[in-house]
């Protein structure tokens, strides 16, 4: 199954599998995504002295993960009827994945009037 893509932004990409939906704040390691985010952001490593080196850019994507991919576990086991499941966070990737949530986004909601 292709993933539909959601949203793209310069720090994450978010996309739906089936029942799941799929945030990566390191969009350009998935293949689906790579090549069409880099040709609108640029290629991270044009950025790095060496390989192993994390940009300023890679450290902020890393902490808005931990941060999100806590919260949504945390309030997922509080009150699962408002958020997503969360499924997994996944490190290496710094992708979380969570249940399909029908209805408003959180932005939606928020922006409402």
């Amino acid at each position: 199954m292709e993933p539909e893509l959601l949203s793209v932004g310069r720090e994450s990409v978010v996309w739906r599998e089936g029942d799941f939906i799929l945030k990566s704040y390191a969009p350009e390691q998935h293949h689906y995504f790579s090549d069409s985010y880099k040709a609108v952001f640029g290629d991270e490593a044009d950025f790095q002295q060496s390989p192993t080196q994390r940009t300023p850019t890679r450290l902020l994507r890393e902490s808005y993960f931990r941060r999100e991919s806590r919260l949504l576990e945390a309030l997922s086991k509080i009150n699962p009827r408002r958020v997503p499941g969360f499924i997994q966070a996944y490190q290496d990737s710094l992708t979380i994945k969570t249940e399909y949530f029908p209805g408003r986004t959180f932005a939606e909601v928020i922006s409402a009037k």
